[in-house]
């Protein structure tokens, strides 16, 4: 408010102004984004979820939070950066909350998490695996629409194929990080042996990395299975 005085009389009495100044308080737009490679990923594999937090400003966010939760049956291996989160783990229900921090306008920062796929053979393929994101900060966020993320992750199972070349069988078969064994048996009901790793052969096929076994001419199983060997758990198919 400013006024306008004077020893002599003054016909005109408005000599006031008035000007009024709106202090609003500091907010911050978050926005999260979410994206999983490869998809779909091969039951015993891993998958690798990317996390994305942008602060749109237009202030400084503070105390930012990420909370992630895993699919059913996917279990984190690694996060980076590592020291910034934390992993729980509720009735099954696997929860990763990163600790952000602070965030200027127009930055963002971003958290990588390897998981390992173990689903059961039966629940193969699955496409209702389901990661979700969600991030705030102790700041105002004028727009929350943002602030979640989800993407679907597709599991199939690491199936056996069987080629063949003249009077030659080979078995192939997924090459990935669950230690995928090969089992075989000469009867059923089987009792499967393990073939062992001197018989089982690397190759590239099609791009893509297998383990390959080539049967022997003679006396050689007649049955097979790949089984999945993880502590605590097998999975077999």
């Amino acid at each position: 408010i400013a006024a306008a005085i004077a020893n002599q009389p003054d016909p005109n009495s408005n000599n006031v102004q008035t000007n009024v100044t709106v202090v609003g308080l500091p907010s911050a737009d978050l926005g999260v984004t979410l994206s999983s490679s490869p998809n779909p990923v091969l039951d015993g594999a891993n998958v690798t979820y990317t996390i994305v937090v942008t602060n749109l400003g237009p202030s400084i966010a503070t105390g930012v939070t990420a909370i992630n939760t895993l699919p059913a049956g996917f279990r984190p291996a690694a996060t980076a950066p590592a020291p910034s989160s934390i992993v729980t783990n509720a009735n099954g229900t696997v929860t990763i909350t990163w600790s952000v921090g602070s965030t200027a306008p127009n930055s963002s920062a971003t958290l990588t998490i390897v998981a390992g796929v173990n689903l059961p053979e039966k629940n193969l393929p699955s496409s209702a695996n389901l990661d979700t994101v969600t991030v705030s900060s102790q700041l105002f966020d004028p727009s929350k629409l943002n602030n979640f993320a989800s993407v679907k992750t597709e599991v199939e199972p690491a199936m056996i194929t069987v080629t063949r070349s003249g009077a030659s069988y080979m078995l192939s078969w997924p090459a990935t990080p669950g230690n995928i064994v090969l089992e075989g048996s000469t009867n059923l009901p089987p009792a499967w042996v393990r073939i062992t790793n001197s018989s089982v052969v690397p190759q590239l096929i099609s791009g893509q990395s297998y383990n390959t076994y080539t049967l022997p001419g003679t006396n050689h199983f007649h049955f097979f299975r790949s089984e999945e060997r993880r502590v605590g758990k097998e999975c077999r198919s």
